[in-house]
């Protein structure tokens, strides 16, 4: 039997998931409303929600293998970790978003020379 003091925490523990949930219905049924910015940002946050979820699969079947040598495992996992860099990195870089992550001396010598140049 669930009690009200038991069901409040309940509550305001999952009260951040269905305002997010709530968030992107808003962008899937209007998403004049929210702004192109807006939804191009929740675009970015859903892929990499994405890639964070299927990650966590392949990282564990590559580490959780007992029969793999100490040295595959490794370069399976530097394999994975570099396959999903740059295809995180290729798709903000495309969207412009978080592009600095991934090649921060272009952009800053780009600012420097329009800024002295």
């Amino acid at each position: 039997m669930i009690t009200e003091r038991r069901s409040l925490p309940r509550f305001f523990a999952a009260a951040p998931d269905a305002l997010t949930a709530g968030l992107y219905l808003l962008a899937w049924i209007a998403p004049a409303t929210l702004g192109p910015d807006k939804v191009k940002a929740l675009l970015l946050g859903m892929f990499i929600e994405f890639l964070v979820m299927h990650s966590s699969i392949a990282f564990e079947g590559i580490d959780g293998d007992p029969k793999s040598a100490r040295a595959t495992r490794l370069w399976r996992l530097a394999g994975l970790m570099l396959f999903m860099k740059l295809d995180a990195g290729a798709v903000m870089r495309c969207s412009s978003a978080g592009s600095f992550i991934f090649s921060p001396i272009p952009r800053v010598a780009s600012r420097r020379r329009r800024a002295f140049g």
